[in-house]
């Protein structure tokens, strides 16, 4: 994670996440909506549907699956943050689903 990232002050030891996998070819605009740029204190969950999952943190409707993180600890690596975390939930929604997997087309940038 970035250091400069809005999101890097919620991401401390003991904080929980959940990683929310997406359809492949039925996401793409939920896809979009997380990759553009959102100003500082912007709620990037606007108009999105989602409801808040056992840890608390937000699980997307449109998610094919989701997983229920807590971060266990974090190494300073320069100018972002490797954060390690546990899997303490998790749910399969659509199992036939194959998940989206984003590419960039140079990855000394994002």
């Amino acid at each position: 994670i970035a250091k400069d990232r809005a999101m890097e002050p919620l991401l401390r030891v003991g904080d929980s996440f959940t990683v929310n996998f997406l359809e492949e070819g039925k996401s793409l605009g939920l896809m979009k909506h997380f990759l553009q740029k959102f100003a500082p204190g912007a709620d990037r969950l606007a108009g999105i549907e989602a409801f808040p999952g056992s840890n608390g943190a937000a699980v997307l409707r449109e998610a094919c699956a989701y997983l229920e993180c807590r971060i266990l600890s974090r190494m300073d690596c320069s100018d972002h943050w490797v954060s390690f975390a546990e899997v303490t939930g998790g749910n399969v929604a659509r199992s036939e689903a194959q998940t989206a997997v984003h590419h960039r087309k140079v990855g000394t940038y994002y």
